[in-house]
């Protein structure tokens, strides 16, 4: 079982790119309990939804485009994308310059824990997917 604040500190360290490199802003935290737990981040275009059933242990990213600045209906295939089922397409557009400026990037992680692993491979899918779709700052 994950605690809540491991799974806070998680996400913020492995996602921090989303602040430091693309301009999100951390827009809610939601926690119910020890049973679920949600981190959003959300610029003027997307927001991104990085949640955590601890009772089935289950891990997602979901990016919604957002229509005139609110989110999506749930049922709206257009603008929500659930990053697993992306995960293929989205590396295989990638050049081999990209793939090795994501792995410099995420080399200074190094976790042998199942949970941080699962979270951290996420982090570098939505790196990548974000690559394709957004400006970074500075770049």
């Amino acid at each position: 079982m994950i605690e809540e604040q491991e799974y806070i500190e998680t996400i913020e360290t492995f996602f921090s790119f989303l602040i430091d490199e693309f301009g999100y802003v951390k827009s809610s935290v939601k926690i119910r309990g020890n049973a679920f737990y949600d981190v959003q981040y959300s610029n003027d275009i997307r927001s991104i939804s990085i949640s955590y059933e601890n009772i089935g242990d289950y891990f997602q990213v979901i990016v919604y485009t957002l229509r005139n600045g609110e989110m999506p209906n749930y049922d709206d295939d257009e603008n929500i994308l659930y990053l697993k089922d992306h995960n293929r397409s989205i590396w295989e557009t990638m050049s081999k310059e990209s793939v090795k400026v994501i792995a410099e990037k995420f080399a200074q992680y190094h976790t042998y824990n199942p949970f941080k692993r699962a979270v951290l491979k996420q982090a570098k899918d939505l790196y990548a997917y974000l690559m394709n779709v957004e400006i970074r700052i500075g770049h």
